[in-house]
């Protein structure tokens, strides 16, 4: 039995891959044609120019007959996978990948994910997915994935990134931000908080070195 919620949610995702492709193919939506009059004797889907195409709009948009050439793509892709021996089975929640929340992160242009509890070791979550902010978003498109450093060094070795690296990343970037016409009092704040929890953990490192216990689960 077909399931018509997946369907949809496939089909508008097979409709958001074309439409990128088409976009770095130069194409564009007749409301945002660069020939389009002022006067906007044209209608929302009537063609302006040879880069217009009249299906560049939001799934959601579209009349059925065109949501239908996705629906027939995706009943194909089904089709193949069982035909392959698979099946195409809902995640449980508890698996799923958790939107990283925080009072002051916006998930206006990139949304960023983590592990689900039952998956993270050593107390704290170790793969991050940055994505574009999309709401029909199925699995995340990944934008860029960081894995940091799981288990303690010695024992596990080196499997991923450190704090420190990412903050040095961010510092570095900030620093050149600094040399350019872009630069801010905001800014030089960054760099001097993030320079101080580099510090910080720096602290962290050299009391447990002298403790004998870097790099070991040992507290």
């Amino acid at each position: 039995m077909e399931d018509s919620q997946l369907l949809e949610q496939l089909s508008a995702e097979v409709h958001n891959a074309w439409w990128d492709e088409k976009k770095k193919q130069g194409f564009h939506a007749p409301l945002n044609c660069p020939h389009r009059a002022p006067t906007n004797e044209y209608g929302k889907f009537e063609a302006v120019c040879e880069k217009c195409h009249t299906d560049m709009y939001p799934y959601e948009e579209l009349a059925e007959n065109i949501k239908e050439y996705d629906r027939v793509t995706v009943r194909a892709c089904l089709k193949a996978i069982e035909g392959c021996g698979y099946e195409v089975v809902e995640k449980k929640q508890e698996d799923c990948m958790v939107k990283l929340k925080h009072d002051l992160l916006t998930d206006k242009y990139t949304t960023v994910y983590h592990e689900p509890p039952n998956e993270m070791n050593y107390n704290a979550p170790h793969r991050f997915i940055v994505a574009k902010s999309d709401g029909n978003i199925i699995l995340p498109e990944p934008l860029a994935e960081i894995h940091f450093q799981e288990g303690p060094i010695k024992e596990c070795g080196v499997n991923g990134v450190c704090n420190e690296d990412l903050i040095a990343m961010v510092i570095t970037r900030l620093e050149h931000f600094q040399k350019s016409e872009f630069s801010c009092r905001e800014n030089a704040l960054c760099i001097t908080k993030l320079e101080e929890a580099l510090l910080w953990l720096r602290k962290r490192t050299m009391g447990r070195g002298q403790r004998g216990v870097e790099g070991t689960h040992t507290k």
